[in-house]
């Protein structure tokens, strides 16, 4: 395990522990994308957190719909969570507000891959086609904690705002005939 993360902004407190945990423990997050018609697209997926860069990666079809709504707008959201079967209020989870990359297999690093595969290896096999692969890595701009009714909001300080307007995002969305659905 990494050793305590230490990031703070101005008066702000470090991301809780518990939130980096669940991150780093949990096998299932959900990750919504925008579609090009506005719609949301929501899919449950494998991940792994690397605290070290404060990144989450998954692995799509090159093509998938994630991967197509992800190169148009790369404005994701990532929900990690654990659910108590007892009680609401033993809830915990983290909300991570970014942008996506969509990152070619080959250049990800062993790291990552080594991270990813010696996590889900039981679940996927030996025989996971890498082919037409690649990974999405998602850089948080935000990350919100909550466990029961107490909620913790982080903002990243090394997060690049991008540099275009989201209206440019639309006309060229609405001007492009590439999408396929």
């Amino acid at each position: 395990m990494t050793s305590e993360l230490v990031i703070k902004l101005k008066a702000q407190k470090p991301v809780p522990r518990a939130a980096m945990n669940l991150l780093e423990n949990q096998f299932f997050s959900y990750l919504s994308t925008v579609e090009a018609d506005s719609n949301p697209h929501i899919t449950t997926m494998f991940y792994v957190w690397d605290e070290a860069r404060l990144r989450i990666y998954m692995i799509t079809g090159e093509n998938s719909r994630k991967a197509r709504n992800i190169r148009i707008n790369n404005r994701v959201s990532v929900t990690v969570d654990n659910r108590d079967p007892e009680s609401p209020a033993g809830n915990c989870g983290v909300l991570i507000r970014g942008r996506a990359n969509i990152v070619d297999i080959e250049e990800i690093g062993d790291v990552i891959m080594n991270k990813y595969f010696g996590k889900y290896l039981l679940f996927l096999g030996t025989g996971f086609p890498l082919g037409s692969r690649v990974f999405i890595e998602v850089i948080p701009r935000i990350l919100h904690y909550w466990k029961g009714v107490h909620f913790f909001k982080w903002l990243n300080p090394h997060y690049e705002k991008p540099i275009y307007k989201f209206s440019q995002v639309v006309s060229s969305i609405s001007d492009s005939s590439t999408l396929q659905r």
